[in-house]
């Protein structure tokens, strides 16, 4: 499976806070704490490439420190959409291109929720085309990873997840990603709810506590 992309805009988010939601991220329930996420932090794409003689992007685990850095912070939601487009448009087809990816923002550390992020195609009656532009909606932490999973593999869509605002023009997009311009590719989300055993539940508390214990959170 694919490694997904993950993009922090908020200003005021350390690393502490950035280790909880990386915790949060992980696939608890099937790969054991596994990271599918690579915390994107620089705006050079040449910085996050796989590992010279591998095709595997690696996932971020929640152990970053006081030397973390974020070139996205107080980013707009437009310019890691053009980010990612530039991306697309400049490299060879890829599991690992920015097709489908998260972005957390200042709204998003406040209420836990991510912005599920993918590229659009056209409408189901006309030959298939990917376009540029993106349909998003925000998304609960814990059920970040299994809406990315279910998309990442088209297994479902966004049509079957949630459901479409009306378009209304107000507003550029501008500013910090936390600006929502009704219908501009929005979704609201119908939540399904986290779906965890009590076992890997109860795993997910105790890594938090160490995380925890060790002032990483």
């Amino acid at each position: 499976m694919s490694t997904g992309f993950l993009f922090v805009t908020a200003p005021s988010a350390d690393y502490k806070a950035v280790n909880a939601l990386l915790h949060e991220l992980q696939n608890w329930e099937y790969n054991d704490g596994e990271s599918e996420f690579r915390l994107i932090t620089t705006k050079n794409a040449y910085d996050f490439e796989p590992p010279a003689g591998t095709h595997v992007l690696e996932g971020t685990l929640p152990k970053l420190d006081g030397t973390f850095t974020n070139a996205w912070a107080g980013s707009s939601l437009k310019d890691v959409e053009d980010f990612c487009l530039d991306i697309v448009h400049n490299s060879s087809p890829s599991d690992d291109s920015p097709w489908l990816f998260v972005v957390v923002d200042s709204a998003g550390f406040e209420a836990r929720t991510g912005i599920v992020v993918e590229r659009a195609t056209a409408d189901a009656d006309e030959d298939f085309k990917l376009l540029d532009s993106f349909v998003k909606m925000r998304v609960p932490w814990d059920e970040v990873q299994i809406t990315w999973c279910n998309l990442s593999i088209a297994n479902s869509d966004f049509d079957e997840m949630g459901e479409r605002r009306e378009t209304k023009a107000n507003g550029d997009g501008g500013g910090e990603a936390n600006v929502e311009d009704e219908g501009d590719g929005w979704y609201d989300y119908h939540t399904l709810g986290a779906d965890l055993s009590d076992e890997n539940a109860n795993r997910k508390k105790k890594a938090f506590q160490r995380l925890k214990d060790d002032g990483l959170i």
